[in-house]
C-alpha cells in the first residue's frame, strides 16, 4: 500500500521514526491515528510530496559519517557539532517533550515520572550545551586562530594557562551518560504491559536520542579532542618560540 493511503497509525507502526518526520510538518500522529496521510494533508492544507520524500529518506546514522568527520579540521568539526546542538535544542528535545506530555499517566504512573524528568533533563542538557560552546568550542576556535596568525606571546600564554583540552576531556567523560535517570525509570526502555503505539514511539525515540547522544559524545571524545590537542600543542610550541625572542 502507498504511504499516502496508510493511516498514521499504520505508518508509524511500520517505522517509529516516521513519527518525528510527521511532527516536523506539524502532524501529531496520535491526534489523527485512523486518518490516512493524504486525508490529514488535505485537512491541514499540506503538500504531501515533501512529506513522502522525507519519509523515504529516513535513515540512521552510519559509520561513513564517522569516517568523513575524522578527515575535517577542528574548526569545521566545531561548526558541525554546533549544528548538531541546534538540532537537539530546536527539534529533538521539543519533540520528545511533546510526545511525553501526551502519555496517559492514569493508565501508567511512569508517564508522570517521564513528564517531570524529560523536561528537567532537557533543561540540564541545554545548559551543558551552552557551557560547552562558550568554553570548549570558543577555546578551540581561539587555538585555531592564533595558530594561523600572529599574536602577542603574553596573550597566548594567558589563554593556554586559563584553559586546557585535557581538563575539558576529563570533565566531558563525567557527563557522557546524561540519560541514565530516564533509562533507570523505564527499566532500560522495557515497555509497560499493553503499551499502545504512543508508548512504543516514546520509548523508541528515547532510545534513538540516546544513540544520537552517544554518537555525539564519540565524535567529541575521539575526533574533536585529539584534533584540539594537536592545535594546543602547536600553540604551546609557538609560545615557547616567541618567549625566546622576548
Amino acid at each position: 500500500m502507498k504511504l499516502s493511503q496508510q493511516t498514521l497509525n499504520e505508518l508509524v507502526s511500520s517505522n517509529f521514526q516516521y513519527a518525528s518526520v510527521l511532527d516536523r510538518f506539524g502532524i501529531a500522529f496520535y491526534e489523527h491515528p485512523e486518518n490516512t496521510l493524504q486525508q490529514v494533508c488535505n485537512q491541514k492544507g499540506l503538500q504531501i510530496n515533501p512529506i513522502l520524500k522525507s519519509l523515504e529518506l529516513t535513515q540512521n546514522i552510519g559509520n561513513e559519517e564517522v569516517k568523513s568527520l575524522s578527515k575535517i579540521s577542528a574548526k569545521m568539526l566545531v561548526e558541525y557539532l554546533r549544528k548538531a546542538h541546534a538540532l537537539f535544542m530546536k527539534d529533538r528535545l521539543p519533540y520528545l517533550n511533546r510526545l511525553v506530555q501526551h502519555l496517559d499517566f492514569k493508565t501508567n504512573p511512569i508517564a508522570k515520572d517521564l513528564q517531570i524528568l524529560v523536561p528537567l533533563f532537557a533543561e540540564d542538557f541545554i545548559n551543558h550545551i551552552h557551557e560547552e560552546e562558550d568554553t570548549l568550542f570558543a577555546y578551540i576556535l581561539q587555538l585555531n586562530t592564533v595558530n594561523h596568525a600572529d599574536c602577542r606571546w603574553g596573550d597566548l600564554y594567558q589563554m593556554v594557562e586559563k584553559y586546557a583540552i585535557a581538563h575539558f576531556a576529563d570533565d566531558h567523560e563525567t557527563h557522557d551518560d546524561e540519560m541514565k535517570g530516564i533509562r533507570d525509570i523505564t527499566r532500560g526502555y522495557i515497555l509497560p504491559d499493553h503499551a499502545g503505539l504512543l508508548w512504543q514511539v516514546v520509548y523508541a525515540e528515547l532510545q534513538v536520542f540516546e544513540k544520537e547522544l552517544q554518537f555525539h559524545a564519540h565524535v567529541e571524545n575521539h575526533i574533536l579532542f585529539p584534533k584540539a590537542l594537536v592545535l594546543e600543542k602547536l600553540v604551546k610550541e609557538k609560545i615557547a618560540r616567541l618567549s625566546l625572542l622576548n
